[in-house]
């Protein structure tokens, strides 16, 4: 029985073990050995040592090992068969692919691991990793509340030692053998989703995941289709307990249907002991107390008989009680269930369930729960009643759209008729409905409540966006593998602030500060309670362009233009709640905007940038992007008219530019933030400027001089005064360098290293670089902090990563300024992000757990002092998102 320690220490200390010196790479998931004694197959040739599996191909990065599939032999047609192209894993950066199957256009030279059955194979192979791994395994099962449990305790479980969390949900058979397949060995925890929808599969399911602990959230109808009965399908979930281990643990619903002959199936399956949850008076972990609101809930609640009180920030009744079976797993499994409910304030919303997203709409906004993933009567209830805590807001109302609820057998429609209950309680003022099932929860509304109803979704989303005004709560619950799904209303109803049904610009915070601020010498902000005190966060981005001349040449070459065919919306799809969540976000705008037909160095730079006029700063500012450097090598490359039409346009959309002007004395001006946070003011000061290049300068005039407009140049000594002017007016300044320098996809330089020296000298308190077009080294020095280069962050064009060998990722870098103790504190996060568009498909995304580590590697191995690294750089997570934090 260890003694745990505190999540960031014992997670850096696991890590340091792994590299120790910086040539010392990150230990395999697996060796080209271990994969062929696990599935009895043979290596055409041996691929380097595997990172991760997978069998989506659309999943895949770098450092896979992708798994075949043929509808045949993985019984059922949903299944495509793969083998016939496995060059597409070999381009998306998979190392190797278990194959029964040789084409014979396969990639030569391409590792294939030969064996009979790849869906055996699968199996065997997440056999072997359950074999080896040495912590303790945990599966979660349940008509409702899967998913959610798994990532409270994925999260909670993390904060105190190394956990694996299988991916999305991954719940059916394929899925637990994958997620196993894909957790490293020596963690101390793997939480596994597991589904029972298909009658005989839970057994063989169970029977390789081998739990510790099984858990079941609560029975309902669900699935009745397959099983007939309530009663056949609690002894079907009963079947997560075939394969448990010795001394192992069920954690039960207390006051679940069947629990007694659930408890009794455990005991006979050889269950060691069983753990009740629930607000019956004999559970195990008890509610004794549940306020809840629509921010969330205040929870009181004896486990094993201590008292505890702790907050959950997801709101709704379900929540409440996922929460009582998260702590009676926690201490199931031996770790700290007291600490587990403190960390329970940190937990972040998952997509699609019960997510909330504020819409701009013409008169203000309304409020949209997207809790559309998957639904039975009980989620459905629960829906509901949250939708019932919401308060909208003036002339507003709670609006319900409800999708059919498929599999539920012959009781159906009375399932469906018996949700009239709840939202009639809840005082719901309009019903959409969706599917043939739910006429009859129709026929029991009263007509004041009835909205649209319509056999597909297709049916209520022409004139959705006519229905709803300010002020409304919109509520979304259905399920997105149905026919009837909803999805498509999804889409609409974030449609309505996306601008893709009028060009206008959405209201977003960036937006909203921008107005209010017009003329002022310093940009005014407040900072926002997140739940623990007052901040400011100021997100920084690296190199950004939607790059329309890379796209454009693409498409002259028989290539997808993605702008044309995916949209401009597109790049940043999972980057839109990080973006909107930041009170600022700063971005390296690194093109012009300008619609100048030719550039006067069309000839002479091998790359000419150049932007739309009306959609890139639309499009900036509808993801919250509104303040931008123009300090860059492209945002002169349609010289002095280009530039100067690139001022006018962000003038003309109220955007802030700082790193270039009209006059050399703008240039230089900083970008001045004044942030009020609680009780306490700070002036933030950030410097823009792009290193100096003689050919910039006397070929391609860049920089600005006297009246003549162009970029500030990276000048110590111009710096310097202009530091020492801040602080001659506030000496509290916290003064941020933002240079563009370096070269392109190589490590810092000693140059970068020389600048840095200087600009600490003359006073600055922060370096965030950025233009080697990825992740350059971190440093400290004297105390304070040198992100070399943030790298991209939206960068359209395929990249040089692998030609130059350099590592595919970069880094946003968020500025917390926060209010604690009567204090201001100062916080750096550091967010990994994998921008090689030939692995992310254009899509800039936060990178997989295995990348992750190959950047705390990569960091740590490059810098000046590892043991400085090990103390002040801590591994931490936030809204799902795996991050390093450093106290400023």
């Amino acid at each position: 029985s260890k003694k745990l320690r505190p999540d960031q220490e014992l997670l850096a200390e696991r890590y340091a073990l792994f590299n120790a010196h910086a040539s010392t790479p990150t230990p395999p998931l697996w060796t080209a050995k271990d994969i062929a004694k696990a599935v009895g197959g043979t290596w055409t040739s041996e691929p380097a040592p595997i990172s991760g599996t997978t069998y989506y191909r659309g999943h895949t990065v770098q450092g896979d090992l992708g798994i075949a599939t043929r509808a045949k032999s993985w019984k059922s047609k949903k299944y495509k068969d793969t083998t016939v192209d496995l060059d597409v894993f070999l381009n998306k950066g998979a190392l190797g692919v278990i194959t029964d199957v040789i084409p014979p256009d396969a990639p030569k030279g391409f590792p294939l691991c030969i064996v009979k059955n790849t869906r055996k194979a699968l199996d065997d192979l997440g056999r072997a990793a359950r074999e080896r791994f040495q912590g303790k395994v945990i599966c979660v099962t349940g008509s409702v509340g899967k998913t959610s449990t798994k990532t409270a305790l994925h999260h909670v479980l993390a904060l105190q030692a190394p956990t694996y969390g299988s991916r999305k949900n991954f719940n059916h058979g394929p899925g637990i053998a994958l997620s196993l397949s894909q957790t490293p060995a020596d963690y101390d925890y793997g939480v596994y989703e597991f589904s029972v929808d298909l009658p005989g599969v839970a057994h063989t399911k169970s029977m390789i995941a081998r739990p510790h602990v099984a858990i079941i959230t609560q029975l309902q109808n669900d699935h009745i289709e397959f099983y007939g009965s309530m009663e056949k399908l609690a002894m079907a979930k009963a079947q997560i307990f075939d394969g448990i281990t010795e001394n192992g643990v069920a954690v039960l619903n207390r006051d679940m249907p069947f629990y007694a002959r659930i408890r009794a199936a455990a005991k006979r399956k050889g269950v060691a002991r069983i753990v009740s949850f629930g607000v019956h008076a004999s559970a195990d972990v008890r509610l004794i107390d549940g306020k809840l609101g629509a921010n969330g809930s205040h929870i009181k609640a004896s486990v094993h008989g201590e008292i505890i009180e702790y907050t959950h920030p997801i709101a709704g009744q379900h929540m409440v009680m996922n929460s009582l079976c998260v702590l009676a797993a926690v201490e199931a499994v031996g770790a700290d269930w007291k600490k587990a409910a403190r960390d329970f304030k940190t937990l972040p919303s998952l997509p699609n369930r019960t997510e909330r997203h504020t819409i701009p709409i013409e008169g203000g906004s309304f409020l949209f729960i997207d809790d559309a993933f998957s639904a039975n009567p009980e989620s459905m209830k629960s829906a509901i009643e949250l939708l019932g805590l919401m308060k909208p807001g003036p002339k507003g109302r709670r609006i319900a759209i409800l999708g059919e609820i498929k599999e539920l057998g012959d009781p159906s429609p009375q399932l469906h008729a018996g949700l009239s209950i709840p939202l009639k309680k809840s005082d719901i003022d309009l019903v959409f409905t969706i599917g043939d099932d739910m006429v009859h929860l129709r026929n029991k509304l009263p007509k004041r409540m009835h909205g649209v109803h319509g056999k597909t979704s297709d049916d209520l989303t022409e004139g959705l966006g006519a229905t709803i005004r300010a002020g409304d709560v919109v509520l979304v619950k259905g399920s997105r593998r149905t026919l009837e799904s909803s999805e498509t209303i999804v889409d609409t109803l974030l449609a309505i602030g996306a601008g893709t049904q009028s060009p206008k610009i959405k209201q977003t915070p960036i937006r909203r500060i921008l107005d209010n601020n017009l003329g002022a010498e310093k940009l005014k902000v407040r900072g926002t309670d997140r739940g623990a005190g007052v901040r400011l966060d100021i997100l920084f981005a690296g190199d950004t362009s939607f790059g329309e001349n890379y796209q454009a040449q693409y498409e002259k070459r028989g290539l997808k233009n993605i702008l044309e065919t995916k949209g401009y919306a597109y790049p940043l799809k999972n980057m839109n709640k990080v973006l909107g969540d930041a009170d600022l976000v700063i971005a390296n705008l690194e093109t012009p905007l300008t619609d100048l037909k030719k550039s006067p160095f069309q000839d002479t730079k091998p790359y000419v940038h150049w932007s739309d006029v009306e959609k890139a700063p639309r499009h900036l500012l509808n993801h919250n992007i509104g303040l931008c450097s123009l300090a860059n090598n492209h945002a002169f490359d349609y010289g002095e008219d280009g530039f100067l039409q690139t001022l006018d346009v962000l003038d003309a959309n109220r955007m802030q530019y700082f790193g270039g002007g009209r006059t050399a004395t703008d240039a230089i001006k900083p970008l001045i933030i004044q942030g009020d946070i609680g009780a306490h003011q700070i002036d933030v000061a950030i410097i823009s400027a792009y290193e100096f290049s003689k050919m910039a300068d006397t070929k391609f005039k860049t920089y600005a001089k006297g009246k003549k407009p162009g970029l500030a140049p990276l000048d110590d000594v111009l710096i310097a005064k202009e530091i020492k002017r801040l602080k001659k007016a506030n000496p509290d300044t916290y003064v941020v360098i933002f240079p563009h320098w370096g070269p392109n996809y190589k490590k810092k330089t000693k140059s970068q290293s020389n600048m840095a020296d200087s600009l600490l000298k003359a006073g600055a308190d922060l370096i965030i670089g950025h233009g080697a077009h990825m992740m350059q080294e971190i440093d400290q020095k004297n105390g304070h902090w040198i992100l070399y280069s943030l790298g991209n962050f939206m960068f359209n064009s395929l990249g040089r990563y692998q030609k130059m060998s350099a590592p595919p990722f970069s880094l946003l870098a968020k500025l917390i300024i926060e209010e604690q103790h009567g204090m201001l504190n100062k916080r750096l996060q550091l967010l990994p992000i994998m921008t090689d568009n030939r692995l992310n498909g254009y899509q800039t995304r936060f990178v997989t757990d295995p990348e992750f580590y190959e950047i705390w590697r990569l960091l740590r191995g490059r810098f000046s002092s590892p043991e400085t690294f090990d103390k002040e750089v801590r591994i931490s997570a936030e809204n799902g998102i795996n991050l390093l934090e450093i106290n400023l």
